[in-house]
């Protein structure tokens, strides 16, 4: 009987392929078989071996894509093999990722695994922005939450009150769901004005970028015409941005 192989779940990072760490580069090196997320660049295959065979397992959003119970059979399969698998994700995996149900997958069948982090989308993006997650003067939180969070019953979202809240809100997967987070996360006291940012394809060459208050986010998003993916940033450490601070006072320009 061969033995049995080990799994990789690596974070790619949001995309730039200068944010792969050194960890990932040795484990995609390492691998016979490759699971490619839709969000990791395909520059990371730079790193793998010559007979590495890759996979195209990418989930997207309204889109055809490999089921995740699928996913998980082909992980345990290759495994089953002898083979050494890189379940390359974008981001981080334990970040919206599935790392946790892929975790426990591998538990359950007992194939060795790591976990290799990966910088997440929020932090590689808010570097290219010149703004901070945190701030000791004006965001002591963050909280991340995933633009399905805000589909019916949006009752259901585990948030403290927002009227004091005095931290960042990143929202993963967040086209779709920007008006309707954008009324959400009003409705439960964030004031109107807080300084706001979605980023579409972050940390990339074609990165784009649309600032407003909450409350004039999703027409800004709509009038920028933005694809997925896009990430939502709310809280006052967006108004740090000089990018933020310009495209204000273009708009207060206009309506002069």
């Amino acid at each position: 009987m061969s033995k049995t192989g080990k799994v990789y779940l690596i974070g790619a990072g949001p995309g730039d392929i200068e944010l792969l760490t050194l960890k990932a580069v040795r484990a995609i090196g390492e691998s016979d078989v490759i699971l490619m997320d839709s969000l990791a660049t395909d520059e990371v295959l730079r790193y793998a071996k010559p007979t590495a065979r890759v996979e195209e397992v990418g989930k997207r959003g309204g889109r055809h894509s490999i089921k995740q119970s699928a996913i998980e059979s082909r992980l345990l399969e290759a495994a089953k093999e002898g083979l050494t698998v890189a379940r390359i994700k974008g981001g981080d995996p334990s970040i919206f990722g599935r790392g946790g149900e892929e975790i426990e997958c591998l538990q359950r069948n007992d194939i060795a695994y790591e976990v290799i982090a990966g910088v997440t989308a929020a932090s590689g993006i808010c570097a290219t922005l010149g703004i901070s997650l945190t701030h000791r003067d004006s965001s002591h939180s963050l909280i991340y939450l995933a633009g399905p969070h805000f589909e019916p019953p949006a009752e259901t979202l585990r948030l403290p009150p927002l009227q004091d809240f005095g931290g960042t809100i990143v929202i993963y997967m967040g086209l779709k769901s920007c008006e309707k987070a954008a009324q959400e996360l009003i409705s439960r006291g964030l004031p109107p004005g807080t300084p706001s940012v979605a980023v579409q394809s972050g940390t990339l060459a074609d990165q784009r970028c649309a600032f407003a208050p909450l409350c004039e986010l999703p027409g800004r998003v709509k009038a920028e015409k933005l694809e997925s993916p896009v990430l939502l940033i709310i809280g006052q450490v967006v108004a740090l941005s000089p990018e933020y601070r310009r495209s204000t006072q273009l708009a207060l320009g206009a309506i002069s």
